[in-house]
């Protein structure tokens, strides 16, 4: 597999108020349409996507749209900083 052809997504967010209006799900085809069309992307292939494992709106949002898990790759939270409350997370790919 040539990863060059491979864009990582991370750290999607609708604010809660904002969230089951269809805002995420516009967020992640607007980047698949602009992966598509936008010059300066046309080898990229895939989209990897990291999200939490668990009560994780963004990842039923990617399944929705075709994303697969993927096997064995996952992250654990050890105080790195970010600000998601997630103690495992998960990687995601979505083919274009």
């Amino acid at each position: 597999t040539d990863t060059r052809n491979y864009l990582y997504m991370a750290e999607l967010g609708v604010l809660r108020d904002f969230q089951q209006r269809g805002l995420g799900t516009a967020l992640v085809k607007a980047r698949m349409t602009a992966l598509k069309t936008q010059r300066g992307y046309e080898g990229v292939t895939h989209i990897i996507m990291r999200t939490a494992k668990e009560k994780s709106n963004s990842r039923s949002i990617y399944q929705r749209l075709g994303a697969v898990e993927i096997p064995g790759l996952y992250q654990r939270k050890d105080n790195d900083g970010s600000s998601t409350s997630a103690p495992e997370r998960v990687f995601l790919q979505l083919s274009l």
